[in-house]
Formats: C-alpha cells, structure tokens, sequence
C-alpha cells in the first residue's frame, strides 16, 4: 500500500518513560545538579551523590510515579563517567582571544557581541544594569537581612 508505515520502523522508536512535561524537565535539572555534584574539584568525594541519592531524589517526578530504576541507573552512569561541559567556556575564549589584560567587564561584552543567539540590545554598554537605582514599590528584595 501507498503511504503505509513500514513495520521494521516502528520498532525502532524510542521509548521514552516520560509521562509529561514536568517530568523531562525535573530530571533535566536533577542531571545538572548531578553532572555538579560528581565532576566540582571542590566537592569531597564522600559528600558525593550516590546513585542511590540520585534514584531516591527522582521519586514519584513522573506525575506521581518513579520513572524506571534502568534508566535513572544508567543515566547516573552516563554522567558519573562523561562530565557534561559548555562547548567553550568564558575563560577559553578569553585566553584563545589574547584578551587577558582586558577590564574584565569589556570581554564579557566583547563575548555575547560575538554570539549569534543573543539579544545585543541587553548587553552594550548604553544599556549598562551597573546604574544603582532605588527599589519601586514593587521592587525590593526577596531577603531581608
């Protein structure tokens, strides 16, 4: 038949435990927290999380139920043993540029003026955030000391 599915690709689909949204989006940041957790130099390697942490923390995330101990297993594993890292870090560029004696300030603008994805108006000098203004009266902060 014309337009008929063929079977063998069906098969082929992955299958994905999620049940919604909320879901993808929990265990996203969960994974980022990990990939934090087990790759900071800084973190003691007993505070690290364990992969029965890791499971215990992602409980009844999909819409009131666990997703599937395999695939948390092997997502923990995937992180423990390949850090998840930014394609070119800040420093890099700086250091790739030749910029280490520049105002800290004028390479990071110099940096987003040359990314293709961000909005220039946020980031030129004219539109600088530096400028202490007072709070409106919908404006204060979240934290009072």
């Amino acid at each position: 038949r014309v337009g008929a599915l063929d079977p063998p690709a069906l098969t082929h689909q992955p299958v994905l435990p999620f049940k919604n949204a909320d879901a993808a989006y929990i265990l996203s940041f969960s994974t980022i927290m990990l990939n934090t957790d087990l790759h900071n130099p800084n973190m003691k390697e007993e505070r690290r999380m364990t992969l029965e942490q890791f499971i215990r923390n992602n409980r009844g995330i999909n819409d009131g139920a666990d997703l599937p101990v395999e695939f948390l297993t092997s997502l923990y594993q995937e992180i423990k043993n390949d850090e998840i890292k930014m394609k070119a870090d800040l420093d890099d560029v700086i250091l790739q540029k030749g910029m280490g004696n520049v105002d800290s300030d004028v390479q990071f603008d110099g940096f987003l003026s040359k990314a293709s994805d961000v909005a220039a108006p946020f980031f030129t000098a004219a539109n600088s955030t530096r400028e202490i203004t007072m709070a409106g009266i919908h404006e204060r902060d979240m934290f009072l000391s």
